[in-house]
């Protein structure tokens, strides 16, 4: 793959993640998690749907630089996240690693934990990422109703730039 198709795409996914980092108000070591799927709930409407049974992510990451910077982590169904949004995330302003996040919510299915950090200048303020930003995705998974599945994801170290990993 071209390396301009790479860097494009190493960018949209760093954007995506910067996005959530921009929206997040937590400062929390260990902030409360978030989803955007909500837990399904019986209607009473004929024919409704039964409730699914979701599973929980337990991602580490690991970061052996000394720079620091806001840190997302989300679950996402496609890597790299090109249309859909994360399944659940969690961003924290002032991160110390190794870094857990607890992420709830995810229904069954093939998942990839992606993990971008912000190192200075932050560009949560335009949603560019430069060449200075982290990421870093995780190898595909299986989730399982009900299940927890624990992910870890390394950062890499002090010189570590942005990563095609996640075009892997």
């Amino acid at each position: 793959m071209p390396r301009d198709i790479i860097s494009a795409t190493a960018s949209r996914v760093l954007a995506l993640a910067l996005a959530l980092t921009a929206c997040s108000s937590s400062d929390d070591p260990k902030p409360v998690p978030t989803s955007n799927s909500a837990p399904a709930t019986p209607s009473a409407e004929a024919g409704a749907k039964a409730p699914v049974a979701v599973g929980k992510v337990i991602a580490r990451i690991t970061y052996g630089g000394v720079a620091d910077g806001p840190l997302s982590v989300g679950v996402f169904s496609e890597n790299p996240p090109m249309t859909k949004p994360p399944v659940a995330f969690a961003t924290s302003k002032a991160p110390v690693f190794p870094y857990e996040a607890e992420l709830r919510g995810v229904e069954p299915g093939k998942y990839w934990v992606i993990a971008v950090l912000d190192r200075p200048p932050v560009s949560s303020g335009t949603l560019r990422p430069g060449p200075e930003d982290v990421q870093r995705a995780s190898a595909q998974f299986e989730m399982t109703a009900d299940g927890t599945v624990e992910v870890d994801v390394d950062l890499g170290g002090a010189d570590a730039g942005v990563s095609d990993a996640a075009t892997d």
